[in-house]
Parts: C-alpha cells; structure tokens; sequence
C-alpha cells in the first residue's frame, strides 16, 4: 500500500485546503508516520505510531494494536467538526516480505487485518447511527507480493502489480466494479470530498468518474468477475519490463544500502556500550568513520539510481535526499485495552458546514 503517497499527499492538502479539519494518522511504520507528521503546521494534527511488540514476530499482534487505536479515535470523533483519519497496517507487507506471498503466514496476516477491517467497519457503523451521518471508506494498497520469498515486490509480475482501490460511501455504487480507478485517484477524491479544489496531478476524484462501473448484483457474482480481470493481468512490453526492472534493481541499492549501514553501525555502538577494554574505545571511535563511509555509499549509490530513474521515465523528482535522512524517531504509542480496526482513511463531515453532517468520508 502506498501510504506514502497518501499520508503526504492528502494530509497536506487537506490542512492547507482547511486547517479545521481534525487530521490522524495512526501507523506501524516509523516512515509512514514521519511522512504524516511531516510539513510544519501542514503535517497531521495527531500521529500514532505502533512500534513492533516484542513478542510478535509476525506483527500480527501490533496490526492489532493499529486497529485498536483507530477504532478508539473514530469512537471519540468530535462531530462538530470535520474528521480526517489514516490508518497504516504493515504486517501483510512484512510477512510477504518474510515468507512469500504464497505462504501460510501471508494469509493469516491478510485474515488478521480483515478482522481488523471488520472491527474498524463496526465502528464506522455506530458512529454512524449515534450521530446520524455517513461515512465513505475508501481501501488501498500500493503492490501484491511474488509467491516466493524474495524481493517481495518491485518488478512487472502480475502477482506484484495487481492491486485495488475499494470504496464504500455515499455516491459510490455498491457492489459494483470501476476499472478506472486507480491509486493517483484518492488524493483528488478525498479533497473533493471536503469541499476543496484538487490541485494538477495525474489523479482524478472518483466521483468522477462513473462511466465504468459494471453492476455486479451478488458476491458470487462479483467473486466471478473479479477473478475473470485478474486473470487478464499480465506483463507489459518487454521494452517496458525491462526498463521498469532495471530502475527497480538501481533504486534499491541505496534503499538496502541504508538498512545495511545502520545494521552495522547499531553493532559497533553496542560493542561500544559493553565497557569492553580497548575493544569498547575502539568501537566507540569507529562509529563516526564506518557512518561516513556508509554515507558516502548512499551518496554515491542513489545518484545513480535517481539518473536511472530520470532516464526510465520519472519525471519531476530531483536528486534528494542528497545525503541520508535521519532516521524516523517516534515515540511508540500503547492503546488501551480495545472496545473492540482499515488500512486506510476515515473522513468525516463537511468542512463548509463545520459540521459532520453528508457527506463524510473515510479512506
């Protein structure tokens, strides 16, 4: 899921659109809550980051703990004013990554946030009866995962490009298919829906775009036709493949050259800690040298894949973060016990009425 485009785009454009709008971003990765709280007053009112339980490897527990938080924070909406809320799941991500997408413990983490989603719609549902207005939920992820363990995802394989935009709410057809949306499309639709003016991208709002929709009239029915488009999914020219997987390979090596790095760096300053003689002095004086190198890597490394980026088609970046950021440095929010949730973005109420009153949103 490219929350990162989410989290930095809606947010953003939302305060400056109304800075009214009560913004929450409730996240298990340390990025994606960086990237929320990110903007100076145009970052999120509230972040939740989820830091990793201790005792759950598989992060299932701390998906939990995600869905906890948000079903608490629509609970306490205060509906006088209008509610903007994103909720980050990481754990499906993180055990394909772990096992492969066609692993047992790929699908019980996607079992795991389903309950999480179902609790989080429960949720939706009593608010929505105890204060007399709809919610639109809008749900989203950025890739699939290859079968095996591995990369994971990056390349043009049908299992790693297929993904989905679904939308429940008012103006949105239940049931239905619209094979026109698409990722780039939930920014504009989530302004759209507060009342404000998308700014030039390559999205469009879903509300506009209705000429695509194939009423679907039972889940089985649905089920089938789903899996009639996805096996029409496939890879696109081979000039295409190419080109995309070639950027994939060149833009990943600063990625894991960073994880490496700090890896090591986190080792010497732990040596450093133990009072070992000598050997703590020494480690202690090698921490400065071995991070600059490893800067220098990333330096050098991404350089080259933001000219390789530029080179297979992507147009606007710039040569940044020319050295490496900081890392993120949250502190890790505990919800309390829950009442009893989306990987996405709960909305609610009319800016201009400065009320939640029709239409409200989530995604």
């Amino acid at each position: 899921m490219d929350v990162q485009q989410v989290a930095d785009g809606v947010q953003p454009a939302q305060e400056d659109h109304d800075d009214g709008i009560q913004t929450t971003a409730v996240a298990n990765w340390d990025v994606i809550a960086a990237i929320a709280a990110a903007g100076g007053d145009l970052g999120a009112d509230l972040v939740r980051y989820i830091g990793k339980r201790e005792d759950d490897p598989n992060w299932l527990k701390t998906d939990d703990a995600v869905g906890d938080t948000t079903e608490l924070i629509i609970a306490d909406s205060n509906p006088t004013v209008a509610n903007f809320v994103f909720s980050y799941f990481v754990g499906v991500d993180e055990n394909g990554h772990m096992y492969g997408g066609a692993s047992e413990e790929y699908k019980l983490a996607l079992n795991n946030f389903d309950r999480n989603l179902g609790e989080i719609m429960a949720a939706v549902d009593a608010w929505e009866t105890a204060n007399n207005e709809e919610w639109t939920i809008v749900l989203v992820t950025d890739h699939g995962h290859q079968p095996q363990r591995g990369l994971g995802h990056g390349f043009q394989s049908p299992d790693e490009t297929e993904t989905f935009v679904i939308v429940n709410g008012p103006g949105f057809t239940p049931g239905a298919i619209n094979l026109q949306y698409q990722i780039v499309d939930v920014t504009p639709t989530v302004v759209t829906l507060f009342g404000g003016t998308p700014r030039a991208s390559d999205g469009t709002s879903m509300t506009e775009l209705t000429n695509n929709v194939i009423p679907i009239n039972n889940d089985a029915a649905l089920r089938e036709a789903l899996q009639d488009l996805i096996s029409k999914n496939g890879y696109p020219d081979t000039v295409t493949n190419i080109a995309l997987g070639v950027r994939t390979i060149f833009t990943s090596i600063p990625y894991f050259l960073v994880d490496i790095v700090d890896g090591i760096v986190g080792g010497i300053k732990s040596l450093a800690a133990q009072n070992i003689p000598i050997v703590s002095l020494l480690a202690g004086l090698a921490v400065g040298p071995v991070q600059f190198i490893g800067d220098l890597g990333y330096v050098a490394t991404n350089f080259v894949a933001q000219v390789v980026a530029r080179i297979t088609g992507v147009t606007g970046a710039s040569i940044y973060p020319f050295w490496p950021p900081a890392a993120p440095d949250f502190p890790s929010y505990t919800p309390p016990a829950p009442p009893s949730m989306l990987v996405g973005l709960q909305v609610c109420g009319d800016p201009a009425l400065g009320a939640c009153v029709d239409p409200s949103i989530a995604v």
